[in-house]
């Protein structure tokens, strides 16, 4: 697809190109209003049909009340369909529960509709206040493959997420799923740039092969191959945050497995769980173990 540069409206972040996917931590309604209004705003001035799915502490009454100071004109784009203001819940979960297959179906045919109906393409944003704490992990998946295919849209999506309902996991999990993190900073509102594949590495790290990590988001195999390769040719990955270590300093699941006297694919689940450190290492990301770990983890287990 072309790059095309589209004003984002929002001071730090300037102009955009189309598949940019936003994150956007808030603390207060204020902090929504003064990122989305502009951001809408702008999205309406240069012919770009706009999706607001807002949530508590926001809602869609006070959407238009906002806008509609920022906009003078904007009964026009009322009129005209070219602006959509719905509860974020209505949009995410369609059936009463969140389901990732619909809502990125609905998110392309938006985007299709755009397009169809003369604009330029999609301006979106969601507030995922809502959120259940039990569908948090099917949503982060979701997360990544929303910013797949928008790479591949005429359409620019910014995710609000209330910073103080967040633990700090959470927070890297979102980041790693945006090209782009707004966080309000003591000096304004600051900008953080991510390449979007970490989160990829974070699922390759826990064991999973592409087949399992395509069905997840709903890929290929090779598509996934594709994307981890610069990945894969980089550098030694600890799966558990230490320091990566010499390919020769390691052993293979199985002499691990030998070593501690039990079954190679216990120590695959020991190290899934962190109960032993892992390296993933060469091309293929194998898992290897360090001998010395073994040992303290043997002392530490008699």
């Amino acid at each position: 697809m072309q790059i095309t540069k589209r004003s984002s409206g929002i001071d730090c972040i300037d102009s955009v190109p189309w598949g940019t996917h936003i994150c956007h931590f808030y603390k207060s309604k204020s902090d929504l209003i003064e990122i989305l209004v502009p951001y809408f705003k702008t999205g309406l001035e240069h012919n770009e049909y706009c999706l607001w799915a807002t949530s508590y502490p926001l809602h869609a009454e006070e959407c238009l009340v906002e806008l509609g100071k920022a906009v003078p004109n904007l009964d026009l784009y009322l009129n005209g369909q070219q602006i959509t203001i719905i509860d974020s819940k209505t949009f995410y979960a369609r059936q009463g529960k969140f389901d990732a297959r619909s809502t990125l179906r609905a998110l392309i045919e938006t985007e299709e509709f755009a397009l169809e109906h003369g604009f330029d393409g999609l301006r979106v944003s969601g507030n995922i206040s809502w959120l259940d704490k039990r569908e948090w992990k099917a949503f982060g998946h979701y997360e990544l493959s929303a910013d797949m295919i928008l790479r591949r849209r005429k359409a620019i999506a910014l995710c609000s997420y209330a910073l103080d309902c967040r633990t700090p996991l959470d927070i890297v999990e979102v980041v790693s799923s945006h090209r782009l993190v707004l966080i309000r900073g003591t000096g304004g509102w600051r900008l953080i740039r991510n390449n979007g594949n970490e989160r990829l590495v974070i699922l390759r790290n826990e064991g999973l092969t592409y087949q399992e990590i395509g069905q997840i988001l709903d890929l290929s195999r090779q598509r996934i191959a594709k994307i981890l390769a610069p990945n894969r040719r980089t550098r030694s990955v600890s799966v558990n945050g230490i320091q990566s270590a010499s390919h020769h300093e390691l052993l293979s699941s199985t002499d691990a497995a030998r070593f501690l006297g039990v079954h190679p694919n216990t120590v695959r689940k020991w190290s899934n769980k962190g109960i032993i450190h892992a390296y993933r290492v060469g091309e293929r990301l194998d898992r290897k173990f360090r001998k010395t770990d073994l040992e303290k983890f043997l002392a530490t287990n008699k």
